[in-house]
């Protein structure tokens, strides 16, 4: 019989230990973003890098709002723990949400504003006495999850994530010169996906076009420089226009920004997630400039 004990590392974590990361190259990309009617449908894909030397374990998503937002949870789908409800000390506010977790993962609201998804986890002791780590499921190196999702008024923003790797993977073995098993979140990768942000009565022009600057800039999700160009003209004709209170002039400038995004070709110059970021917005301003 082997004795099962269940370490789940939920958030938290120190900085890396290993030179060579262990995960390279994570993304949590949006596949859709659908209106219910009631809120926001985010579908996303966990994709892992053939170059990583291990599976991918653990999601942490910041949903992080301002003070005053509250803690409001929309119905989830698949096992949820709602963390932050019995936590002790402060709380941060998160955007209304609900969570979607594929089959064998779970999901947790963390005090701080944490989305989590993680499998099964944990060791197993066999007749040696030496504990064996478990993973429930993965999403392997060259590979993909996909099952994951988010519901939210909350219209899109940039958010930041991290990817934790297997228990095998990272944390087989104590520590040098300890008994102390390490944690999954001391070998996170980091990276940027799109999530519910911003309070809808707040979006604005302006929002858009910090968006793109990023798009095009840091973040390279549109690396075609005409492109960006074209992007950032029609948004600037319909800022001009929303400051001098000609309405008719923005909507026509934003639905000229969409019509180039909605035919952006073959050969893909947008990622998923900037277009789904731009889509998504910029369809809320022209349904809401009035």
């Amino acid at each position: 019989m082997f004795a099962l004990l269940i370490i789940v590392q939920l958030a938290g974590g120190a900085p890396a230990q290993s030179q060579v990361p262990l995960i390279k190259d994570a993304g949590f990309e949006i596949t859709s973003i659908a209106d219910s009617g009631s809120y926001l449908v985010y579908r996303y894909r966990l994709v892992n890098s053939a170059q990583s030397r291990s599976g991918i374990a653990g999601i942490n998503l910041d949903l992080s709002a301002p003070a005053g937002t509250g803690l409001n949870l929309l119905p989830s789908t698949g096992r949820m723990t709602n963390a932050a409800a019995n936590a002790v000390g402060r709380v941060t506010d998160h955007v209304p949400v609900g969570i979607v977790s594929p089959d064998r993962w779970t999901s947790a609201v963390m005090p701080n504003a944490i989305i989590t998804w993680y499998p099964f986890l944990g060791y197993a002791s066999g007749k040696d006495g030496l504990a064996g780590p478990i993973t429930g499921d993965s999403a392997p190196p060259g590979g993909a999850k996909a099952g994951f999702g988010l519901r939210s008024p909350y219209p899109p923003g940039l958010r930041r994530f991290a990817a934790e790797p297997t228990l095998g993977a990272c944390c087989a073995h104590p520590k040098p010169g300890s008994g102390e098993y390490p944690a999954q979140g001391e070998f996170r990768a980091r990276g940027s996906t799109v999530a519910p942000t911003v309070r809808p009565e707040s979006m604005s022009v302006a929002i858009v076009q910090s968006d793109l600057e990023q798009l095009c800039g840091p973040l390279r999700w549109i690396p075609d420089s005409a492109t960006c160009q074209r992007y950032s003209s029609a948004l600037d004709d319909a800022a001009a226009a929303v400051s001098r209170g000609d309405t008719s002039t923005a909507k026509r400038a934003l639905t000229t920004f969409l019509d180039a995004l909605n035919n952006h070709g073959a050969a893909r110059p947008v990622s998923d997630n900037a277009y789904w970021l731009l889509k998504v917005n910029v369809e809320y301003l022209i349904a809401h400039t009035s």
